[in-house]
């Protein structure tokens, strides 16, 4: 306990400690439970394991989007939101990845300030975390206020362009809310993308 004698009321002051920290210590953000350090400026691959989740496997886009919705919730806090882009390579006509070391899906989370991309190739799940990267005017896309999952999954989609595709075809796929209402399928060795309007799936 600090001793007040007046002559040394500056000095013991001075050394008398204090749990209420610095002014300019940052708060977490509302909501952040489990925040992911930030990502080099100058190295944007995904090189972050996903923190709880190692691997994402055999999951579909929007499988994929649930699981890394609650990773970029726990990591962003209460603003956290989809960007409204998931890309796929190496996808099978169920909608999920094939065995190949390079398939699987990239979506991208945001909240008004930065970016986190997720990529899930060859079932590993990885993070490039793009802090600041709205004042810095380097995130890979504009972050909407909000933006609801697809309706259709990519394995509907798959269906939907390639009625007749066989059981060992592989496919490209992407929604981007940017472009279009819907999802682009592209078979591997086609050069044409088609769309498929992103509706209610047939019962």
């Amino acid at each position: 306990m600090c001793k007040k004698t007046l002559p040394f009321v500056l000095v013991l002051l001075a050394s008398c400690s204090t749990t209420l920290g610095s002014a300019d210590e940052e708060l977490p953000k509302e909501g952040v439970t489990a925040p992911i350090v930030c990502s080099s400026t100058n190295d944007q691959r995904p090189l972050i394991a996903c923190p709880g989740m190692n691997r994402i496997e055999a999951k579909t886009a929007i499988e994929t989007l649930t699981m890394t919705g609650e990773i970029a919730g726990a990591a962003l806090g209460v603003e956290a939101r989809w960007a409204g882009v998931i890309r796929g390579a190496g996808i099978g006509g169920d909608g999920r990845p094939s065995a190949d070391n390079l398939a699987g899906y990239v979506a991208i989370w945001c909240d008004g300030e930065g970016e986190l991309l997720f990529d899930t190739s060859g079932a590993a799940c990885r993070i490039h975390n793009a802090c600041g990267c709205v004042a810095n005017e380097t995130c890979r896309v504009s972050c909407p206020e909000a933006a609801a999952f697809p309706r259709l999954d990519a394995g509907e989609a798959i269906t939907a362009a390639y009625p007749d595709a066989l059981e060992n075809d592989v496919f490209q796929v992407e929604y981007d809310l940017r472009d279009a209402a819907g999802w682009k399928v592209k078979k591997s060795g086609d050069s044409d993308w088609i769309l498929v309007p992103d509706a209610e799936p047939v019962p």
